[in-house]
C-alpha cells in the first residue's frame, strides 16, 4: 500500500490505521510526503495526493488500484483483495 500525505495529518493517520488494522501476511506500507522525491521507491513513484487530501493506493504485482482518500474504502479493498 502506497500512502501519500503528511504523517501528522489526521487524514493520513486514518489511512495508515485502516491499512494496519487487518493482518495481511507480506503486506508492505510505504509513506511519502506530498512533493517528496519518490524515484528511489518504485511503489511510491508517481503517487500523489487527491484534491489536496492524503491518498492510498493498494497495489499488487506492479498494478495499483485507483487511489482512495476514504479509510473505510481502503479497509474494504484490503479485505476483498485476493490472498495469494
Amino acid at each position: 500500500i502506497a500512502i501519500v500525505g503528511l504523517e501528522t495529518d489526521p487524514d493520513t493517520r486514518a489511512l495508515l490505521r485502516a491499512a494496519r488494522e487487518p493482518y495481511v501476511p507480506n503486506l508492505a506500507i510505504a509513506l511519502a510526503r506530498p512533493g517528496e522525491p519518490t524515484e528511489r521507491w518504485p511503489l511510491l513513484r508517481g503517487k500523489k495526493t487527491v484534491a489536496g487530501k492524503a491518498a492510498a493506493y493498494l497495489c499488487r504485482n506492479y498494478t495499483c488500484q485507483a487511489p482512495t482518500t476514504d479509510p473505510a474504502a481502503l479497509a474494504k479493498s484490503i479485505q476483498s483483495w485476493p490472498a495469494r
